[in-house]
């Protein structure tokens, strides 16, 4: 499966001229999202505007007490969320 991504190519008057796109492997986006893990079970995902997931890892499971980061990607109307379960990061306090 593909992902399409295209934006158009306009003259110095601001005209469109053209359209640039590029198809992209969703199991590449993927793989590059699975090797987003600063935490043992945190994950990331890439979304659309919309908030479709359009890569994140297939085993996600359901995160109790999620914590999200979320950033543009730079060139993209997509967004990449980081999601890191609470305990992962305030376990040590609570256990105090």
């Amino acid at each position: 499966m593909v992902v399409t991504y295209a934006v158009p190519l306009r003259d110095t008057e601001g005209n469109t001229v053209g359209v640039f796109g590029v198809d992209v492997a969703v199991n590449w986006l993927s793989e590059i999202v699975e090797a987003i893990q600063p935490y043992p079970d945190s994950f990331g995902a890439i979304k659309s505007p919309e908030g479709q997931t359009i890569a994140c890892p297939p085993e996600t499971l359901a995160v109790e007490k999620p914590l999200r980061y979320q950033t543009d990607l730079t060139g993209t109307d997509w967004k990449m969320s980081l999601v890191i379960p609470e305990e992962e990061i305030y376990g040590s306090v609570h256990r105090l």
